[in-house]
Parts: structure tokens; C-alpha cells; sequence
């Protein structure tokens, strides 16, 4: 029996599914595999083999986890930051310690690592859950629809349950999803400003939506939860933003009330006439401009960002460009990701060399900006509870 568990979990793994049963024999073998160190139960009676959980990263870890979740519910679909992450607006992983999921009916069972929410339908039918398995209990995991999406709007796709009714929802990469607008709504109401300011921007820089259907959609959900961040974060967005940090520096010069900054700017180098983009610009008047730089690590370790360079040939064209700035009389301003998370530590530096502010009205929109601090419960992250189950098992 432990050798049919043990290649039915391979299996699931091997479809980047964990595996999954309820039936006791399977489920005691299974236990049984882990306190001897070759399983790990990430989820409650889902399983994976130690070594194979053990070399994934951590972002892959995470989408296996929503993979699995949106197979055992295939009557959900993913939303909120979970559904941002599955659609490839954000890289972060602190604010994942639940999976987020929509349903068109309210109530319904679900697990305590999911995060319920209710949407609209346009024919809600029973909400059930994917029992799975078969008769003793080995299987692979539940399906996860008959088709698999090719790009974030495909459109509508055909999942396994036929009683989906989630409107606008869609199947990409094999997981059901709420339409991209639903989850930006939904990522306005439920994460910090900043956070959601990032995802906004890849959403918009992705090619997902455009401001003209996320304003349609706003207005027709305009008595929704987070609906006034929704309107703040559609006024500020870009699809310019290059990056993740890059849009949440933005964000945070905009909660300390400073003016809103051009987004990659176009200037001709004096030296090699080549093209030179600061990433943020504040032109005070006609003689006065401020270049501010943001200094992410992605763009020293992310081999995508060098082009080809080496570390130390970022480093010295990130000189030549700063050397170029000031050579075309501008005063540039450099910050990193801590001083963004500090927060002060950014107003600091911005003040000194002269960054214009907002009064009145806009600076009381801003203070409104600061009042957004979403509400993600916070808790342990997702991919790390197979490591964590298994080290309290072990000790028991």
C-alpha cells in the first residue's frame, strides 16, 4: 500500500499537484511515509515527497500550493493577491498567507488556509467541493479544467465544474481566475497601497486590461469595498513602471504628499548621445529638473534586467548614466528598497535636495492614500507549511 501511495504522490508531483486523499488507509500510510522523512503535508492531507518539496523555490512551493487548492474547489476561482500572483503582477510572497478565493454563492465549506470571498454571479448554482480519489483513496490529485489558458486574456475558459458561474472568470495555466479587473478591485481593498500600487502597474504594463475597462468596471462596482483606493490607484497608475519596487517607491513618494514624478523620462546623453532614462524626474521649472534613481536589487540579479552584463557592468553604466544626469545640470537623488520600507528615511532624502510637495486638496488625497493598509490577516506564509508540518509532526 505504501508503494501505491508513494507513486501516486509522485504523480501529483510530477503535474506540480500535491497529493490528496481522505480516505484513512491512504491517509495513515501517508503519515506513516512522513514521520519516516519522505513525505511533507504542506496542506492538511495533501502530501508531496520531502526531496521534491525540498528543491523547489519558494515561489514554486507557492504555486503548487494555489494549483492544488484551485483543483480540490473547482467550483472557486482564484482572487485578490492570489490570483495576482498566479497572473504574474507580483513576486511577493510575505502577504501570501492564505489562498484567496472567489465563490458566486455565499457560505460554503472551506479549509482554514482559504480565504472565502463572495462574488456576483450570473446564474449561481450549488458551490461544492471536488471529493476526488478513487475507491481506496489514491489519486493524483483533482483536475484542473479541460483547458489551459495561453495569455492573461484569453477570456473565458471551460474548467471542469459546469456549475461555474463566476462571471467574467477565466482558466489560465490550467487555474480558474476571476477577470483581471475583479482582481485589482480586489487587491485595491486588500493590500497596502504600495503593494497594490505594483500590481496595478504590471497589470497595466502586462498588457492584461487598460484604464478604459478598468474605469468601466469600477463604476459599474462602485458601492464595492476598497472602491475609492480602486479610484486613487486608477488616477496613478502606469504601465511605465519598469518593476515591482520602481511602482512602490512611487507609491510611497505619493503617501508622503510629494509632487507625482514623469516615469522613464528620455535624455540624450552629452557624452555618447545615447539614450538615458531616469527612472523618476520632477522638473521644479525651466532650469531646475531632479532625477530620482531607485537602486533594486533585480536589476544586479536578475539576468532578464542585465541584458547580458555582468553585475560589476551594471554597477559601472549605472555611474556613467548618473555621471550623464549631472553633467546635464540635473540634481539626482538615490534611494534603495529600505529606504522605501523606512518610509522617513525616504522623505529625508527627498526633501534635501528639494523635491516639490502638494497642498489642499491633493495632500488631503494623499493622507487618504496612507489610511490604506489593506486588510491581509497576517500568518505564516504558504510555502513554508510543508517544512513547518513536518518538523512538528517529527517531534510528536
Amino acid at each position: 500500500m505504501q508503494s501505491r501511495v508513494y507513486e501516486a504522490c509522485s504523480q501529483a508531483n510530477h503535474q506540480a499537484l500535491l497529493f490528496r486523499t481522505d480516505a484513512r488507509l491512504a491517509l495513515r500510510c501517508a503519515h506513516h511515509l512522513q514521520r519516516e522523512g519522505r513525505f511533507v503535508e504542506p496542506l492538511p492531507r495533501q502530501f508531496a515527497i520531502a526531496a521534491y518539496w525540498r528543491d523547489l523555490s519558494d515561489d514554486a512551493r507557492l504555486r503548487v500550493i494555489l494549483r492544488s487548492t484551485a483543483a480540490a474547489h473547482p467550483n472557486r476561482a482564484l482572487c485578490s493577491v492570489s490570483a495576482a500572483f498566479w497572473l504574474g503582477f507580483t513576486s511577493t510572497l510575505h502577504y501570501h498567507s492564505h489562498v484567496h478565493m472567489a465563490s458566486a454563492r455565499r457560505g460554503g465549506y472551506a479549509p482554514r488556509h482559504v480565504k472565502l470571498h463572495t462574488l456576483a454571479g450570473d446564474s449561481a448554482q450549488a458551490d461544492g467541493n471536488a471529493s476526488g480519489g478513487t475507491g481506496d483513496g489514491i489519486s493524483g490529485g483533482a483536475g484542473d479544467g479541460a483547458s489551459t489558458g495561453t495569455g492573461i486574456s484569453a477570456g473565458t475558459g471551460t474548467g471542469a465544474a459546469k456549475t461555474m458561474s463566476i462571471e467574467g472568470s477565466f482558466v489560465f495555466r490550467g487555474v480558474r481566475v476571476v477577470c483581471v479587473e475583479q482582481v485589482l478591485l480586489d487587491c485595491a481593498r486588500d493590500a497596502p497601497f504600495p503593494e497594490a500600487m505594483s500590481i496595478w502597474d504590471a497589470a497595466l504594463r502586462l498588457g492584461a486590461t487598460d484604464k478604459r475597462r478598468i474605469a468601466a468596471y469600477c463604476d459599474a462596482h462602485r458601492l464595492a469595498s476598497g472602491i475609492r483606493a480602486a479610484r486613487m490607484l486608477l488616477r496613478f497608475s502606469t504601465p511605465l513602471a519598469e518593476n515591482g519596487g520602481e511602482s512602490r517607491a512611487r507609491a510611497t513618494m505619493l503617501m508622503l504628499g510629494f509632487a507625482e514624478p514623469q516615469v522613464q523620462v528620455s535624455f540624450r546623453s552629452p557624452a555618447t548621445r545615447g539614450e538615458i532614462r531616469p527612472d523618476f524626474v520632477w522638473r521644479i521649472n525651466s532650469c531646475r529638473t531632479i532625477a530620482g534613481e531607485f537602486d533594486g536589487m533585480c536589476k544586479y540579479t536578475d539576468e532578464s534586467m542585465r541584458g547580458g552584463r555582468s553585475i560589476e557592468g551594471v554597477i559601472r553604466d549605472e555611474k556613467d548614466r548618473e555621471t550623464a544626469l549631472n553633467s546635464l545640470g540635473m540634481t539626482v537623488v538615490r534611494f534603495n528598497a529600505q529606504d522605501v520600507r523606512d518610509m522617513y528615511a525616504l522623505e529625508h532624502k527627498l526633501d534635501s535636495v528639494g523635491v516639490p510637495r502638494v497642498y489642499g486638496k491633493e495632500l488631503t488625497l494623499r493622507n487618504q492614500m496612507r489610511a490604506c493598509h489593506g486588510r491581509l490577516e497576517s500568518g505564516t506564509p504558504l510555502y513554508r507549511l510543508g517544512v513547518e508540518r513536518g518538523s512538528e509532526r517529527g517531534a510528536r
